[in-house]
């Protein structure tokens, strides 16, 4: 791709993620749902894309399913064809049919599910959704973000990696620190708001914990660097700061992700 062309896409892309978005919903998906949608794209070869895809689509079928007063009778099932409906909308190297999915709830529940139960499935909510899916995910928002600093700042791929393993603990345990942030904003619910509506918010939380978790915080001006950004995202460091705290007590805590993500950090400045 020409230079200048690439720039001038990136310095755009970065311009749409300064439009914040009309409203924010609360995380709905529990810890072990979300370890389920992890664990199929794991065991399906699925692009990150997918899996931060089938999160999102997931909760915006509960909400819209809610709204019109109806309930999801097989909350698992329906998480995987979400999963299946995703996987075949962006793509990946493994093409996934329903064989796959009827194996793995097979597996999950030891319950078999027929072929026109899955596809009948899969119109009902494609049909809830009306048929739009997001173009975008938070990941795509992070890398353009990332791909936007990394010069300026000399950031390398390991710390990328770095960010994008914390990327995932932070939407397995999204309803974990989502409270602990409302709980910390109670009384200030405007400035909450408007955190949960800027796209910048969550990438620079990610990309600040990693920081602090590799010697980037002993070579790198933090307090500088968000200053600059908050020329942009009208951030003040005090609130990129509270969240990455969170995040990194919600690494400490959980020791499934801590050794790993310790031993990620090791490398992230060579």
């Amino acid at each position: 791709m020409n230079k200048i062309f690439e720039k001038n896409l990136l310095k755009n892309w970065f311009e749409q993620m300064e439009h914040e978005l009309d409203y924010y919903k609360e995380p709905i998906l529990e810890e072990y749902t979300v370890g389920v949608i992890q664990l199929a794209c794991n065991t399906f070869n699925q692009e990150l894309q997918v899996f931060f895809m089938t999160v999102d689509v997931i909760e915006q079928y509960i909400y819209l399913k809610d709204l019109r007063g109806e309930k999801i009778y097989d909350p698992l099932f329906s998480v995987c064809v979400v999963f299946f409906i995703v996987s075949k909308y962006v793509g990946g190297t493994f093409e996934m049919k329903t064989p796959s999915i009827q194996k793995f709830m097979l597996t999950m529940t030891g319950r078999e599910y027929t072929t026109k139960m899955i596809i009948s499935l899969e119109r009902e909510i494609l049909h809830i959704l009306d048929c739009r899916l997001p173009f975008t995910t938070v990941l795509d928002d992070f890398n353009t973000f990332f791909q936007h600093v990394r010069t300026d700042y000399r950031l390398n791929d390991t710390l990328h990696r770095l960010c994008i393993n914390i990327f995932q603990l932070v939407y397995l345990l999204r309803k974990i620190w989502f409270e602990e942030l409302k709980d910390l904003y109670s009384d200030d619910p405007t400035a909450f708001r408007y955190l949960m509506c800027s796209k910048f918010f969550l990438p620079i939380g990610i990309l600040v914990s990693a920081f602090r978790l590799t010697n980037y915080q002993f070579i790198l001006d933090i307090d500088y660097f968000l200053q600059k950004l908050r020329i942009v995202t009208k951030i003040h460091p005090d609130h990129i700061y509270a969240f990455s705290t969170i995040i990194l007590n919600c690494i400490s805590t959980h020791q499934r992700y801590r050794k790993f993500i310790k031993s990620q950090s090791n490398y992230a400045i060579q």
